[in-house]
Parts: structure tokens; C-alpha cells; sequence
């Protein structure tokens, strides 16, 4: 399991100048959940390191860069760098 404060350093809002679609990163103590913009959330699981996560059933792998509040979103072959909102 990912410590609580490590999962808190992830969590916050999150866009990306390459789609219009903004993400929201929350967690319930143990695990990371996504949600875009009009779509239904998901769990995001922790992959051996703690920075990486991933939904196999949909395809997505995440990146975090905690140092300059980045993500990188992995899905269909495309990456899409998105920036922590203040």
C-alpha cells in the first residue's frame, strides 16, 4: 500500500494544453481515482513505484512528477503531459 501522504502529494486538479479535458485526482486513504471532465471515475492502481499507477481495464497508465507538479496520462499509444492547478 502507498502511504496516505504520498497519495495526498498527487491529488488536485490537473490540464493539459494537448486536450480540453480537465482531470481531478482524489483519494480514499488507500487508493488514486481519476475523473475527467463529463466522464465517470475510475481507480488508478499503484504499479511497484510509487509514481506510476495504472487501469488495466481502460488502458491508462499514469506518470507523476511530483517535483514540478506534472502527470503524464498514457492511453491508446498517446502520452498527454497535464500541470497541476495551483
Amino acid at each position: 500500500n502507498i502511504p496516505v501522504d504520498v497519495l495526498n502529494i498527487y491529488t488536485g486538479f490537473y490540464s493539459s494544453t494537448q486536450v480540453p479535458l480537465k482531470v481531478t485526482v482524489t483519494n480514499n486513504g488507500t487508493a488514486l481515482f481519476m475523473q475527467a471532465t463529463g466522464q465517470p471515475i475510475f481507480v488508478i492502481n499503484a504499479v511497484g513505484n510509487t509514481n506510476m499507477f495504472r487501469n488495466n481495464a481502460l488502458g491508462v497508465v499514469v506518470e507523476f512528477n511530483a517535483g514540478k507538479n506534472e502527470m503524464t496520462l498514457k492511453q491508446g499509444g498517446k502520452n498527454y503531459l497535464y500541470v497541476k492547478e495551483k
